[in-house]
């Protein structure tokens, strides 16, 4: 019974002992998309929603991970036939958000993080290769800067193209700048 109730206290204290090092913030992040056509290239903006980033400190590494959305009807290029296009190639009522999932990834704080986010545009979810870079921290928030580029057809979307002349090119490249706050922190670091 001694060795039962040691082994529980032991393993409350690990547990404690990590919850105590994990931090949860604020993400906001703006988002800048880019790419090409057979006339002229694009870019838009969106904001995503605010969502939370799950922030843990190993040792040296900083482990990162967060689910964000972005509401397509919110998509910009600043082309109002341009975004009514594109609203309607993402089938923006039936689908109206776009997901992105950042697993559990261990940052490389002085370089290039290399991970694979989980992405869902409609109702097909893909994995997608992406690196993170400018990495910047202090006790209470974080920054950095994501990118990767979409398929449009992995997702089974089909490019806009006017009159069957001018056609988007199948890859989107976006870049997140990502910004955040403490959320709250449930016990303080050094019990």
């Amino acid at each position: 019974m001694k060795i039962q109730v040691h082994g529980i206290l032991i393993l409350i204290s690990l547990l404690l002992s990590a919850y105590c090092s994990a931090e949860e913030l604020t993400g906001f992040a703006s988002v800048h998309f880019s790419g090409t056509s057979t006339l002229h290239d694009f870019e838009g903006q969106v904001s995503a929603e605010p969502f939370t980033i799950h922030w843990k400190e190993d040792g040296e590494t900083s482990i990162v991970s967060a689910t964000a959305t972005v509401q397509v009807a919110e998509m910009d290029t600043d082309n109002k036939k341009r975004d009514r296009k594109m609203l309607r190639m993402f089938d923006q009522e039936n689908f109206p958000l776009v997901r992105v999932i950042l697993p559990p990834t261990p940052i490389l704080k002085e370089a290039e993080t290399e991970t694979t986010l989980l992405v869902t545009i409609r109702s097909v979810e893909e994995p997608v290769y992406a690196t993170i870079s400018e990495w910047r921290q202090n006790s209470e928030e974080i920054s950095c800067t994501l990118q990767f580029n979409i398929s449009l057809e992995t997702f089974g979307l089909e490019a806009p193209s006017v009159m069957g002349l001018i056609n988007v090119a199948d890859t989107v490249h976006v870049e997140c700048n990502i910004n955040s706050k403490l959320l709250k922190s449930e016990f303080p670091k050094n019990l």
